[in-house]
């Protein structure tokens, strides 16, 4: 992680200073991208693929988790309110940290879901 005025700025040097890449706090970062991002959109894929959901529903379900996750990204009593505003500030971040491993299908819809939701159009 490096701060987000740069390299060597202010921000850097807190990052040293408190020590937050430390390997545990970087593991719960993952964690946290892994467990709750990734594993609520694999959830409402499976609904889709089961056809427990329909399309409309589907798309619904996506926006509320981009809403949800705009909300939280301001919400200084949560973990990792800057990684959660870094992943929600672009479809290039949101695609490298919060959909990498779903398969190439399900990352290309959830990425136009993404894009969609940031223009307003979802």
């Amino acid at each position: 992680m490096i701060g987000i005025d740069g390299i060597g700025g202010r921000g850097d040097k807190t990052i040293n200073i408190c020590n937050l890449n430390r390997q545990s706090l970087l593991l719960n970062r993952l964690d946290y991208i892994n467990d709750y991002v990734n594993t609520k959109i694999k959830k409402i894929f499976a609904k889709l693929s089961k056809g427990s959901i329909s399309n409309e529903t589907f798309r619904e379900d996506m926006k509320e988790l981009f809403q949800e996750l705009d909300s939280h990204k301001t919400d200084e009593k949560r973990t990792f309110t800057l990684l959660r505003w870094f992943v929600m500030e672009s479809a290039d971040n949101f695609h490298k940290l919060a959909i990498s491993n779903l398969s190439r299908n399900e990352q290309e819809v959830a990425l136009a879901f993404f894009k969609a939701y940031k223009n307003g159009t979802l």
